[in-house]
């Protein structure tokens, strides 16, 4: 067992590499179960048990990576490398573990690569499909575009640009940016109860792709 703790870990892996010098156990600490996403700094830790030296190469994407040394219960140094992978935009992402000095491959894992979840769009800390009396909705000044705590990703969204309208009435309000302008919340003070207030979204996402987003909320 080495001395430093792994942080944020979620889930740990460990895999038993057959080589012709021998075997390893490669222990993988990553935050986001077993996948990679798209646009994301995904972050792993790895180190191999015995202290087996590795260098890392990947296909479909790209490693950037620090080794640092740990120590184990005998005081030895053992490997462990931080990475931050940026996979391509295949359905999997293989990181190839090689000897440093022979160049020769020992091992092999496999991730999963998926798009980012989209994210829910809130009216202040009102989320969308929420009910809310009329002077909370009122009160409210801005759009978030985030994830809930289910989903553990870091990921910062910008809302570029929003319409706003309510069931009730005709007329429709459009802005940039996250904040709603005076004439939105003119608008949504004119609110009765019952009545829907459906705000139509854009959000850029951090790859710099863009993504329209609804939310509805209810006038109690």
């Amino acid at each position: 067992m080495v001395k430093e703790k792994m942080k944020k870990t979620i889930v740990i892996l460990i895999f038993v590499a057959n080589s012709l010098i021998g075997f390893s156990q490669i222990v993988v600490s990553i935050d986001n179960q077993n996948t990679l996403y798209h646009g994301y700094k995904n972050r792993i830790k790895i180190g191999t048990m015995d202290g087996r030296p590795f260098d890392l190469k990947v296909h479909n994407g790209k490693i950037i990576y620090d080794t640092t040394f740990v120590y184990n219960q005998n005081d030895e140094p053992v490997q462990c490398v931080e990475t931050f992978l940026y996979p391509g935009y295949e359905r999997k992402t293989k990181v190839v573990f090689v000897e440093p000095d022979t160049g020769l491959p020992f091992d092999t894992l496999e991730f999963n690569v998926k798009s980012l979840p989209a994210p829910t769009i809130s009216l202040g800390p009102l989320k969308n499909g929420s009910e809310a009396h009329r002077g909370t909705i009122r009160a409210q000044t801005r759009l978030f575009a985030k994830y809930s705590a289910e989903i553990p990703l870091n990921v910062s969204f910008s809302i570029l640009s929003w319409e706003v309208s309510i069931t009730s009435i005709s007329k429709r309000i459009v802005g940039k940016g996250a904040y709603l302008t005076n004439e939105a919340r003119d608008l949504i003070r004119q609110a009765e109860s019952g009545d829907k207030i459906t705000f139509m979204t854009n959000i850029k996402h951090p790859n710099g792709g863009i993504d329209r987003r609804n939310a509805e909320f209810t006038v109690r």
